[in-house]
């Protein structure tokens, strides 16, 4: 049980902290950076306000530009 409430406790921790780092950031930067930290797409949903399916466009079109700029 104190490990299930410390995980909790983290999981805030680390949302606080991904919620001041995508400040000012567009609704797709948001979406890429919150993917790449490891963060699922219906807890980045919850974080940005946009649906799964979108962020689901956004990480996708940010790897094809990723791959497009490293031809």
């Amino acid at each position: 049980m104190e490990a299930d409430s410390a995980a909790r406790e983290l999981r805030k921790i680390a949302n606080l902290l991904a919620v001041k780092q995508i400040e000012g950031l567009n609704k797709g930067d948001q979406a890429r950076l919150l993917n790449a930290a490891g963060f699922s797409y219906s807890e980045i949903a919850v974080l940005t306000g946009i649906s799964e399916g979108s962020i689901r466009g956004h990480v996708s079109q940010g790897k094809k530009r990723a791959a497009a700029a490293d031809e």
